[in-house]
């Protein structure tokens, strides 16, 4: 209560040293509880730091908390949302996601997460949040898994950020949620969205099914197929990566085989067929020596337009190059 502020910052020091060393926490909390609410910032913060090293936070300190974080600036509330990630001060963190900073929201939300404090709820309101930065960060933590959310919620979630104003969120929204959501109920929403008049709308679609093929090769293979006759170059043109690494999740190589020989009419398919062998060959050592001998084979005996694939992924695979993106300029 001293009127002089470094005499106070060092009875807060010194009160910070016992709460590290001292098996007094209820009477070192208590006195420190205080001190949050302290007219000088710096015996505010030593005060809020000191706290965060008790080993039990005392029922008394849960109020000033509180009052100090509504009247705190942003580097006080970055400090007192760590002191709730280690006590579990639900309302700490529900006042940091309602805080005037974006900032603040951020660590609000990394804070319920952390302590489980109504994620669902917490995380549907960063994802609508106003600035884009919050939503961002929303929308990584969802994806990142890490959540403890149920698969629903996080359905609603992502549902909610797929039709978010930011084009880079709301496709970032849509393969995370071609990765995480039930196949089924995936491939139904692409499928919608593939048959849209929009070329720009069915371009995402695909880049999103990239999710999808992480999540079930088979159902993205049935999806994808059709857009192989897809009236936009540039549709077609994404395709090929995408149905390429499906193709080689699903299919050895003597199915692969097989599905290039039955492809000379189809040249959108004998491209992704050949994209499949490069990714299965990115495997490894021995994945690339058997793909290898597969396409040696094929370019002595096989058909015409599948002999000249087979000699072009053999010179791809033995330069070293990104025979993907080669390969996506080849799609007639």
């Amino acid at each position: 209560k001293d009127s002089n502020a470094g005499i106070r910052a060092e009875s807060a020091r010194v009160l910070a040293k016992l709460a590290s060393t001292s098996t007094q926490t209820e009477v070192v909390g208590a006195a420190l509880s205080k001190m949050v609410r302290d007219s000088d910032k710096k015996v505010r913060l030593i005060a809020i730091n000191a706290l965060s090293t008790l080993s039990e936070l005392p029922k008394a300190a849960n109020k000033p908390l509180a009052r100090a974080f509504v009247n705190g600036d942003d580097s006080e509330k970055l400090e007192l949302l760590r002191v709730a990630a280690k006590f579990n001060l639900s309302k700490l963190t529900q006042l940091g996601i309602a805080d005037a900073s974006s900032v603040v929201r951020i660590a609000a939300l990394d804070t319920a997460i952390t302590t489980g404090t109504k994620v669902a709820t917490i995380m549907s309101s960063a994802l609508s949040d106003s600035e884009s930065s919050v939503r961002r960060t929303a929308l990584q933590r969802l994806s990142g898994g890490k959540h403890g959310m149920s698969p629903s919620d996080v359905d609603k979630a992502l549902s909610l950020a797929i039709r978010d104003e930011d084009p880079s969120i709301a496709n970032v929204a849509m393969l995370a949620s071609a990765k995480l959501g039930a196949p089924s109920e995936v491939a139904a929403r692409l499928k919608s969205a593939l048959q849209d008049r929009s070329e720009v709308v069915r371009g995402n679609a695909i880049r999103a099914s990239a999710g999808l093929v992480e999540n079930s090769a088979k159902v993205a293979v049935e999806l994808l197929t059709p857009s192989l006759r897809d009236s936009s170059h540039d549709v077609r043109v994404t395709l090929l990566a995408p149905l390429a690494k499906a193709y080689a999740a699903t299919l050895d190589q003597e199915a692969l085989k097989k599905l290039l020989l039955a492809s000379e009419t189809r040249a959108n398919r004998r491209l992704a067929v050949t994209g499949a062998f490069l990714v299965t060959a990115m495997a490894g050592e021995a994945e690339l020596q058997a793909v290898l001998k597969t396409l040696a084979s094929i370019e002595e005996s096989g058909s015409p337009f599948a002999k000249e694939h087979a000699a072009l992924a053999i010179g791809l695979l033995k330069s070293s190059a990104d025979g993907l993106s080669f390969l996506a300029v080849l799609v007639p």
